[in-house]
């Protein structure tokens, strides 16, 4: 579909009268290694050809109006009200100490628009003056990748809020590479993530796998053409990897993990200041993963990193994923952060043993969410899928052991009944992607000008 024939099925969703401003496309994203750039190191990661769409036209009054698709509600945010409680609580306080301080400070934890408003807070922090500030209203679909499923669609959303209030404001931008500001930003909604997600939306490139080094201030990407002989599938599990107040602690605990093994080791070595993981020579990491008394923890994490860091050097020399990697970096994170479940690591137990599959792990910060799957051109997906999910052993066993972890175990059991019977319901879980472009944000009237 052209970028004229998406503005105008988004204007009808909207229901707007007037013509809006800008429209954006935020793709979505899959991880080939993980939390790396938690680490201050490099990560392998791809941009999808599938995202969220969003419109949005200008207002006056510094009231910015929005509406999410997959949410229904509308909700108003007072841009002023935004920067008096800044200029009251900011003190001397560096941004990451204002919002670990002040965590989703204008809403309760998991309302989506949290992550709308990340940006913007982010940008308005480091003004000392907001006359003159526009508002808008904004419109941002449903998309074409599932919601809470692991493919940063949180983060899609951070950066088309951010790009959206840079374009009605243009003059409040702030200096710098946008994925790291946008980054910074989406702390505000309770998580201590890195950047990621948001350099390979913004900057990735069709056919591509990136390579985004975290080390500096500015994220520096590298491309390396991916294999064509393969096929991309999304597979939804269905187990939701939800910002819940429990996803959002494990995930936070990881990081935590993570400083706590920098604290130790920089010790260890008889650094004076606290390094960054990524920051250790090998030899120091092995020679901490050999000390006696180290915690168990620790040696987990170093080895995790080694073990990504060494496949990513392999995957520069030999410039394509080769069969097996993937499932190696999935059981790698799986047994070293135990972010996973039982779930998901019996597909992918069986899928690496399965004729035509080159590939496959879970996706996102873990505990649940879709299952990206490399598969040989050709391959049927879905009758693989019915055969390792369309058992009545398979299904017992699933729900025995979600019921203690899933709120409603009955859409696991409605979707083992799809697959036991090949019903379209299954195979709408199953989504064929090919590696897109970064994303965008454009004048509509010059968009539907050229068409």
């Amino acid at each position: 579909m052209s970028i004229k024939c998406n503005i105008e099925k988004l204007i009808n969703k909207a229901g707007w009268d007037n013509k809006p401003a800008y429209a954006s496309f935020v793709p979505g994203r899959i991880n080939i290694t993980e939390y790396m750039d938690m680490l201050r190191s490099r990560q392998v990661s791809m941009a999808l050809d599938k995202g969220i769409w969003s419109i949005s036209k200008k207002r006056d009054d510094g009231i910015i109006r929005v509406k999410m698709e997959a949410y229904g509600k509308e909700e108003y945010v007072d841009l002023k009200s935004i920067f008096s409680f800044i200029r009251e609580n900011r003190k001397n306080l560096t941004w990451k100490e204002f919002i670990y301080q002040n965590p989703h400070f204008l809403m309760v934890r998991g309302n989506p628009l949290n992550y709308v408003l990340a940006p913007i807070i982010r940008m308005i922090y480091e003004m000392d003056s907001i006359f003159g500030i526009k508002g808008y209203e904004i419109f941002i679909e449903k998309g074409q990748i599932p919601m809470e499923s692991g493919l940063s669609t949180s983060s899609a959303v951070v950066v088309s809020s951010g790009w959206h209030f840079t374009a009605h404001n243009p003059r409040f931008e702030m200096p710098g590479d946008k994925a790291v500001i946008f980054g910074e930003g989406e702390w505000y909604t309770g998580t201590r993530g890195g950047f990621n997600d948001h350099a390979t939306i913004i900057y990735g490139r069709a056919g591509s796998l990136l390579i985004n080094d975290h080390k500096g201030e500015n994220i520096l990407t590298d491309y390396v053409k991916a294999r064509r002989d393969m096929d991309i599938y999304i597979f939804n599990s269905l187990f939701n990897a939800a910002k819940t107040k429990g996803a959002l602690e494990k995930f936070n605990n990881i990081k935590a993990d993570f400083l706590y093994t920098a604290e130790k080791c920089s010790k260890y070595i008889g650094s004076k200041n606290i390094l960054e993981i990524g920051e250790f020579r090998d030899e120091q990491i092995r020679d901490c993963i050999k000390a006696q008394g180290m915690d168990r923890t620790i040696k987990r994490i170093l080895s995790f990193y080694l073990f990504q860091k060494e496949f990513i050097i392999r995957f520069q020399k030999k410039q394509q994923i080769e069969t097996g990697d993937m499932f190696k970096i999935h059981w790698n994170i799986s047994r070293a952060l135990k972010n996973s479940n039982e779930y998901i690591d019996y597909i992918i137990r069986n899928l690496e043993i399965t004729e035509g599959i080159i590939g496959a792990k879970t996706v996102g910060a873990g505990f649940g969410g879709s299952i990206i799957i490399f598969a040989e051109k050709n391959i049927k997906i879905e009758d693989i899928l019915k055969n390792l999910l369309g058992g009545e052993k398979t299904g017992e066993k699933f729900l025995k052991t979600l019921k203690a972890q899933v709120k409603r175990p009955e859409i696991i059991e409605n979707m083992l009944q799809d697959f036991r019977k090949g019903n379209k319901k299954s195979k709408e879980l199953i989504t064929r992607v090919n590696i897109g472009n970064g994303g965008f944000i454009c004048d509509i009237g010059e968009a539907l000008d050229r068409g």
